[in-house]
């Protein structure tokens, strides 16, 4: 091998070496300008203020509005704490069934009748409320879940509407 043919392949080497850095540059800058946020960017968070990463038009940021979150639906909070408390009913078969119904959603249901108690826990939540008439609805720990219409008779008094009249809750007073 002669210094020639080696001082040749040496020329080629560099040449395809410096071809190559150049696109891997190029690369780097394409895709950087992509990736990398412009001067005139701005973002808005929903419902949060305008953040700029560089100087920001006063004008354009102040056309931008704020992205509002989408109101949510809450119960009525009069009606769940009217319902918080202990209730009582009479059961056709001359039995008790009484209705722990607590601020924070927890709920225990007793039933006791015929020298028996059975007592079972679960959570509640007021669905919908329309003056006198509530949604609630009670999802016990065996799995049931139902929902029940209650129509208030009194400030200590409701009914739990259902499918053959419904029951009559007293509520219990404090002991």
């Amino acid at each position: 091998m002669d210094d020639q043919e080696s001082s040749s392949g040496l020329m080629i080497g560099m040449i395809v070496g410096g071809v190559a850095a150049v696109v891997l540059l190029g690369l780097v800058v394409l895709g950087g300008a992509f990736f990398w946020p412009s001067e005139r960017t701005a973002v808005a968070p929903a419902g949060g203020p305008v953040v700029a990463f560089g100087p920001v038009d006063e004008e354009v940021a102040q056309a931008v509005p704020p992205i509002e979150p989408a109101p949510q639906p809450r119960p009525d909070v009069t009606a769940h704490n009217r319902l918080v408390g202990v209730w009582e009913a009479k059961t056709p078969d001359d039995g008790v069934k009484i209705l722990d119904l607590r601020a924070d959603g927890a709920m225990q249901v007793t039933m006791q009748g015929d020298g028996k108690t059975l007592k079972r826990s679960g959570r509640w939540e007021v669905l919908e409320a329309d003056g006198e008439r509530v949604k609630l609805r009670r999802a016990l720990a065996d799995n049931t879940d139902s929902v029940q219409t209650i129509r208030f008779d009194g400030p200590d008094r409701f009914i739990m509407e259902g499918p053959g009249g419904g029951a009559a809750y007293q509520r219990r007073a404090a002991k």
